[in-house]
């Protein structure tokens, strides 16, 4: 069940104007074919990755952007962050594969307004798109209630795991997952210097000396919080 918290989207009797922002073509037009049964929102554009959706950004008006996680080029939390600095009234909903325990306070850090997993029912997609339109956040409880503990209370630290940067939590995500330097830098779109010096700084501010220290408490943290 998902809970609101506040938000600064206004409130529209107007049609929803929508931008689908995913890699897979069969993914978007799914996603609008559904959305475009209902009376109040349109889905009136497509992007395939996070700099085409940019593009689209500065071009036309939208009330709502759809965006998964991981795309080629810019991936969703980037874009997000980049949403959120140059349209900063624009709502954006994460629709993606992946668990909303491990992806939900990353999602709301970088400025989403809602988290659907692409297991739900299309309905819940609906329902996330009216809520945020009204003005609320949509995610569930769980995420609502560790953000919530996030906030600090008379000089209380954020959880070590929450204090990393969004690339340095994307290594350590990856390291967790059991892949090698290489793999990761595969898989981030950059060199394996630059994962190393990562690695470097998540070993610093997590207060681990050595790397199999940080492996082994990586892939703990990922099998605990549901990581895929």
């Amino acid at each position: 069940m998902e809970t609101a918290l506040s938000s600064s989207s206004s409130t529209s009797s107007r049609q929803t104007n929508i931008l689908i922002v995913d890699d897979h073509p069969f993914v978007r037009q799914g996603i609008a074919q559904y959305i475009n049964q209902e009376q109040d929102m349109n889905v009136s554009a497509q992007a395939s990755d996070g700099y085409e959706a940019l593009d689209l950004l500065a071009k036309d008006a939208f009330d709502l952007v759809i965006s998964d996680l991981e795309m080629e080029g810019l991936n969703g939390l980037s874009f997000m962050r980049s949403v959120k600095d140059q349209f900063p009234k624009l709502p954006v909903i994460v629709l993606s594969m992946h668990d909303e325990v491990q992806y939900g306070i990353r999602s709301l850090q970088a400025g989403a307004a809602g988290y659907v997993m692409k297991s739900e029912s299309p309905e819940k997609l609906v329902e996330a798109i009216r809520v945020i339109r009204d003005g609320e956040f949509f995610f569930s409880k769980q995420v609502s209630h560790r953000w919530m503990s996030l906030i600090p209370i008379h000089g209380k630290k954020m959880p070590i795991v929450d204090n990393l940067s969004e690339r340095e939590w994307e290594v350590y995500r990856l390291i967790g997952k059991g892949l090698p330097t290489r793999e990761i830098a595969k898989e981030l779109h950059i060199g394996r210097k630059t994962v190393e010096t990562y690695k470097s700084r998540i070993k610093e501010k997590m207060g681990f000396e050595r790397a199999p220290e940080l492996t082994r408490h990586a892939i703990e943290w990922n099998r605990t919080n549901g990581a895929s």
